[in-house]
């Protein structure tokens, strides 16, 4: 993720199915070096922010979809402002229950998944989450125009299964 004018990365170290620490690293020099500039327990906000995705939306916050490692668990959504990215402790986390940014975050997509890597952009006007999903062995995309939302509602496309190309959608 491009924060300004440097390039931003985030690490999980883990132990084999027990992450150990998450890591944000830095480069101003287009990635030829990085310089770590946090490390987080493995296990800070439940292990929820253990895997992440990121990017920057249009009100200059940088939205991050995150999930547990281990490909088993639900799919969280949280905000921080470009200079809280090193500080985990001031992210907000989406509650769809209550449709508002708290210091705590619930599931934002959690019906038959069981979320792995993933990929969170912005691109044209809507928010793209494309992720594997161990529950269903495919990997999905989603699309919406909101990002504030339940995402168990959007509609999904599934495009590989067990490592075949598949050309429809559920």
């Amino acid at each position: 993720c491009l924060v300004g004018s440097e390039m931003c990365i985030r690490d999980s170290a883990p132990a084999f199915g027990d992450v150990v620490s998450s890591n944000v690293w830095k480069s101003d020099d287009g990635g030829k070096t990085w310089k770590e500039i946090s490390s987080t327990r493995g296990n800070h906000m439940g292990g929820v922010t253990q895997l992440i995705s990121w990017d920057e939306g249009p009100d200059g916050y940088i939205y991050a979809t995150t999930t547990k490692f281990g490909r088993d668990s639900a799919v969280y959504l949280f905000r921080f402002k470009p200079e809280d990215i090193h500080n985990p402790g001031n992210w907000e986390g989406y509650s769809a229950s209550i449709d508002d940014w708290t210091d705590r975050a619930e599931p934002i997509l959690q019906d038959n998944v069981k979320a792995g890597e993933m990929c969170l952009r912005y691109i044209d006007g809507h928010w793209v989450l494309v992720m594997f999903n161990e529950d269903s062995l495919s990997v999905e995309v989603r699309i919406s125009e909101t990002l504030e939302r339940d995402w168990d509602d959007v509609r999904v496309a599934k495009i590989a299964r067990n490592g075949s190309c598949l050309l429809y959608t559920s």
